[in-house]
């Protein structure tokens, strides 16, 4: 059967994947499309949320405090895991630190991708969707997100994408590493000294802005 859009009880469509014919346990495979993202965040998203407070050095930007309590919440509620350190505020300071909270923001660099409040690269866009590499192995199993790249100048989708990530490169940390804040954010951007660097930088804002 071929790729297609099948509209759910909800009202929702979904994009589902070509039936596997020679994978009779794994026959589709679903995704959170854009309109899958906001339909969550309208019908169930609506809960009061605590203000999360200013970043050192910003604006407060409280129209963000509800989508990172929103898809921190939702995800979690999904199964995936997080640091028990981490909370709303280190990642609307991490959102400060990547884009000063400019949902159109993109890297300066020219050769990185990177796009919107928690600057997603291309590539990770691809590696949500659950894109196969050379061999056909696909890093995202369960809840793939499959968007556009100007999808990502959204702030409910980039948010939306963004925790995923960091679900996803939390799991990810190096075994015999601790899981902790500090070595997920270090992980989301890269598992070096460049990356540990960037982690001192997000937790040294953090500080400056609590309480």
């Amino acid at each position: 059967m071929r790729a297609h859009k099948r509209l759910c009880h909800s009202g929702v469509t979904t994009w589902v994947e070509a039936h596997i014919a020679k994978n009779p346990v794994n026959k589709t495979k679903s995704y959170y499309l854009s309109e899958n993202l906001y339909f969550l965040f309208q019908e169930t998203g609506k809960k009061t949320y605590p203000r999360i407070g200013k970043i050192c050095g910003f604006p407060e930007y409280e129209e963000v405090d509800p989508l990172i309590h929103f898809w921190l919440d939702y995800w979690k509620g999904r199964g995936f895991e997080f640091p028990e350190d981490l909370n709303p505020k280190l990642v609307k300071t991490l959102i400060a630190h990547e884009s000063s909270f400019n949902p159109k923001s993109r890297s300066k660099s020219k050769n990185s991708s990177a796009t919107g409040l928690m600057q997603i690269l291309n590539t990770t866009r691809l590696r949500l969707s659950g894109k196969a590499d050379s061999k056909g192995w696909s890093e995202i199993k369960d809840d793939r997100i499959k968007v556009e790249q100007e999808h990502l100048f959204d702030p409910l989708i980039n948010v939306a994408c963004g925790t995923r990530w960091l679900a996803y490169k939390y799991q990810k940390i190096p075994k015999g590493k601790e899981k902790t804040s500090f070595n997920l954010l270090k992980n989301y951007n890269q598992w070096n000294a460049k990356g540990e660097v960037y982690a001192k930088r997000v937790f040294e804002l953090y500080k400056e802005s609590c309480p």
